[in-house]
């Protein structure tokens, strides 16, 4: 396929169909091309997300900076590889949503990317590519210099709440992950990856962007872990507890960080030595299970594991556990609940 309308030919008279793109599609004026989506679509493998980066040119699904609608309302059973959905915004309309679909089920996501792609929404489940997944897989998938906010709860830069699924060297790079919980019912999960992750397994994921709440639960990689998994994962992003006004001047600030690198390395070597000062036991630890944790710092049932817990979810102060009990901040997830964390490592910013 390499014409607007012939994708969504393609896929309106057979929506299980094996679509093969071989150039970029403008879809700013395709609407949402079909219900739910049973398919195959791929470009060429030509990507790395190693630095949230292309090695070489991927076949785009391009929007040309305008609104448009999600481009599925479901994905059922399919698999997208190989493509970059690039410059557009999508706004929901009081349901789940997404850039690529409101919902995704039983579906692979493989080495794909979103690039300047804005998604918001004044309901939950909102994601930078799905709304809600369930038992999905997500491989080498990257969110680069995107925005995904809503003005209720549960939001993820790549999911807003998943369940049953693999994320395995995914990336959330240079973008922005925002709730503001007040508004609606009081509390918020926000996360890099996934605002809301049940039994979740993250691989080898990376986390460099900002992320923050009005309200409780913000994480790196999940607001709130229900019976998830942690594996080598890394957050070195700016994770945060703030109303939307200092939200935005956070990311403002981190800009200019990233601008200036001599400034943003020095604040990287003052965050690991934080991390190290308050979390030399855990790094010796290695694995952990958590059974239950709430907050910035962690209530945890074996209070000897404090500290280890403290650095297993990514945790660069202690202040914060004598202060609130609240709002709950973590390099990895914010609240996790019978969890478990190996060799994870939080080099970032928490507030």
């Amino acid at each position: 396929v390499s014409t607007p309308d012939g994708l969504k030919k393609a896929i309106q008279q057979n929506n299980s169909a094996n679509i093969k793109l071989v150039a970029d599609i403008d879809i700013s004026n395709l609407g949402t091309i079909c219900d739910t989506f049973k398919g195959h679509i791929y470009g060429k493998y030509q990507y790395t997300n190693k630095v949230g980066e292309l090695r070489d040119t991927v076949y785009s699904l391009k929007g040309g900076g305008k609104e448009i609608p999600r481009i599925f309302n479901k994905l059922d059973h399919a698999n997208i590889e190989y493509i970059m959905l690039d410059d557009f915004t999508v706004k929901g309309k009081g349901d789940v949503v997404g850039a690529l679909a409101g919902t995704a089920s039983y579906t692979n996501f493989n080495y794909m990317m979103t690039n300047k792609v804005v998604v918001s929404s004044k309901d939950d489940n909102v994601g930078g590519l799905v709304g809600n997944a369930d038992h999905c897989r997500f491989e080498g998938v990257s969110i680069n210099y995107s925005s995904v906010r809503s003005d209720e709860t549960i939001v993820g830069g790549m999911v807003g709440e998943s369940h049953q699924c693999t994320f395995s060297n995914c990336v959330t790079n240079r973008s922005t992950v925002f709730a503001d919980g007040a508004l609606a019912s009081n509390y918020a999960r926000v996360g890099g990856l996934s605002g809301y992750s049940v039994g979740d397994t993250f691989t080898n994921c990376v986390n460099t962007s900002v992320v923050g709440g009005n309200e409780d639960s913000v994480g790196g990689f999940a607001g709130r872990s229900d019976g998830s998994t942690f594996m080598g994962c890394t957050n070195s992003g700016v994770i945060i507890h703030a109303n939307e006004s200092d939200f935005n001047q956070v990311v403002e600030n981190v800009k200019k960080m990233y601008e200036d690198q001599s400034t943003l390395s020095e604040a990287v070597i003052q965050t690991a030595f934080l991390f190290g000062l308050f979390g030399g036991a855990g790094l010796a630890a290695g694995h952990i299970i958590c059974l239950a944790s709430i907050g910035a710092g962690f209530l945890p049932i074996f209070g000897a594991f404090c500290g280890a817990i403290l650095v297993a979810a990514g945790i660069a102060t202690y202040v914060a556990w004598l202060t609130t009990l609240h709002d709950e901040i973590g390099g990895i997830c914010g609240q996790a609940n019978s969890s478990e964390f190996s060799l994870c490592l939080n080099s970032g910013f928490i507030n």
